[in-house]
């Protein structure tokens, strides 16, 4: 699937929602996320970890094109790419654009930045425009688990799910999957054989990076993607954000006639009234607090609205989408990925949320 502008302006990083919702955890997470691919980038000299190698700079340097940089755009500047601009006080934003060649990216975009670059190194990354699978997947004690899509894993990150969703759990013993399909279970299994530690030395190795092997695997947030040439890829590693995330239940629902569902974010029971809100109407929108929010999809301007609602029901979205991960933070009960949601649901009726099924039942018409 080629990468579509449908990404929007207020889907931000999930550094960028912690930071929003005033979590003490913002600094911890933002800190080992502007290191990822330096991580990624050891796990790939170490354990052979595939992944598309990232350039990184001084963004002064970058600024200046010096001699390393020049050589930089001869090879690349063609070429899709990302750039991010991490930097190095915790206090300053993170930046990035990407889904342009390098030579364009730097001329209308970084060049551009009202920032000091002597504050900031610079990445320059790989972009492909075309993606064929893209997953999320957690690996904790108690199993690995996650989610996959066809095409771009913005669609996961952002919520912005334009097709099926795979879910799987693996408890070091089993597997369960959500439907089957063969081309799914087989990238899925790929990658997860890339976490497998299998020499003492890599073990020893990992344990003295700061991070953890369960049942002998690598734990983690991994970030993986199913390129053209059918391989797979690494290009996001946390060691921190399995500790936000807890081993989801996929327990199946065995008759959806009658009811409305989806894929449970956070559990619980609540009984409430509806009350929807469009992009449209989000500046003029007066919340009441306890109604049930119902919406296409959650980004940054929601969350007033998520912190007052009894339950969130979204009509797009996944279980590992950063919205679904801040109200998990809030433990409000969240249903995503609801089919026609906005179209079924009316404002003002009354309905049972169990977001411990991913049941939504209508009370009154």
């Amino acid at each position: 699937m080629k990468n579509k502008n449908i990404i929007s302006g207020h889907q931000h990083s999930l550094t960028e929602w912690f930071k929003y919702i005033n979590s003490g955890d913002s600094k911890r997470i933002q800190e080992e996320d502007n290191e990822k691919h330096t991580r990624l980038g050891f796990l790939k000299k170490f354990i052979r970890l595939p992944y598309e190698e990232t350039e990184r700079v001084e963004a002064i340097d970058l600024f200046n094109k010096t001699p390393r940089i020049t050589k930089i755009f001869e090879k690349k500047g063609e070429k899709l790419c990302a750039i991010r601009l991490v930097p190095k006080k915790q206090d300053l934003p993170k930046l990035r654009n990407r889904g342009m060649t390098l030579n364009e990216c730097y001329g209308s975009w970084f060049l551009k930045q009202k920032i000091d670059f002597k504050e900031y190194y610079a990445e320059i990354c790989p972009h492909n425009e075309v993606a064929v699978w893209s997953m999320i997947i957690i690996a904790n004690k108690e199993g690995i688990f996650g989610e996959v899509i066809s095409g771009h894993g913005f669609q996961l990150m952002h919520g912005e799910t334009m097709s099926n969703l795979y879910f799987f759990q693996y408890d070091f013993k089993k597997w369960k999957w959500s439907k089957e399909n063969k081309e799914v279970v087989d990238y899925v299994k790929q990658a997860i054989e890339k976490l497998k530690i299998k020499t003492p030395e890599q073990e020893k190795i990992i344990k003295e990076s700061k991070g953890k092997i369960h049942s002998g695997y690598l734990a983690g947030y991994f970030e993986v993607v199913v390129l053209l040439d059918k391989k797979v890829y690494f290009n996001d590693y946390s060691r921190v954000l399995p500790d936000y995330i807890k081993t989801p239940s996929f327990d199946c629902i065995i008759d959806k006639s009658l009811e409305i569902t989806g894929f449970v974010a956070y559990p619980g029971k609540v009984v409430g009234k509806i009350q929807k809100i469009t992009e449209q109407d989000i500046a003029k929108t007066k919340f009441k607090k306890g109604s049930i929010l119902v919406t296409e999809n959650t980004d940054i301007r929601y969350l007033p609205f998520m912190r007052k609602a009894g339950a969130i029901i979204t009509e797009r979205g996944s279980i590992l989408s950063h919205a679904s991960i801040v109200a998990r933070e809030f433990k409000i009960p969240c249903v995503v990925n609801v089919k026609n949601a906005t179209k079924i649901l009316k404002d003002g009726s009354a309905v049972k949320v169990d977001a411990n099924k991913g049941i939504i039942t209508i009370l009154d018409y």
